[in-house]
């Protein structure tokens, strides 16, 4: 899961921040070996430049965007609640 903030439009000379919640469709994060891997390879024998990462146009698909948000501190929280609903354990 990824989050980051964007700009909206709120009138016509104001915008503000929304923070938006997304899943990543090309790479994940194996937690276990504490790396990045291209999802189409989750045994990690491919290797590819960190800058694939950071490219524009990234495939995601959002999941939520918050503009009651106003810092990372409190996306996090939410994130965390977010994640928590989402995979009850």
């Amino acid at each position: 899961m990824i989050v980051y903030s964007r700009s909206y439009e709120k009138c016509f000379d104001r915008s503000e921040l929304e923070y938006v919640f997304a899943l990543h469709e090309e790479f994940c994060y194996d937690y276990e070996n504490h790396k990045l891997k291209l999802k189409e390879d989750m045994k990690g024998s491919i290797s590819f430049p960190i800058e694939m990462v950071d490219k524009p146009d990234p495939i995601i698909k959002i999941l939520k965007v918050y503009r009651s948000i106003n810092s990372y501190s409190q996306a996090q929280v939410e994130l965390y609640k977010f994640v928590t609903c989402s995979n009850p354990a």
